[in-house]
């Protein structure tokens, strides 16, 4: 089993970002350049977005390395909320 192949064999590593990752990238890069309650609702947009990211990778995602790049971008972004 190849984690890069599809469901109809294609390889597939990397893909252009879809919306919910460039609006967590975009919230991050906010949340460093502003200060204050500004900085706190950025940070708390761009975790809510890499959460919801996260999981369509998991239940949707084209192939298994996809799935499993979720599965640790989810454990982590959670591991990291409850730390707060």
């Amino acid at each position: 089993m190849n984690i890069f192949r599809t469901s109809s064999g294609k390889i597939v590593i990397q893909q252009k970002p879809n919306a919910p990752i460039l609006g967590a990238f975009v919230s991050w890069v906010l949340s460093n350049l502003t200060n204050g309650e500004w900085s706190s609702v950025f940070g708390v947009v761009a975790s809510t977005l890499l959460v919801y990211w996260a999981t369509l990778e998991i239940l949707w995602g084209v192939n298994t390395w996809r799935r499993i790049l979720g599965a640790f971008v989810l454990s982590t972004s959670l591991r990291g909320l409850f730390e707060i």
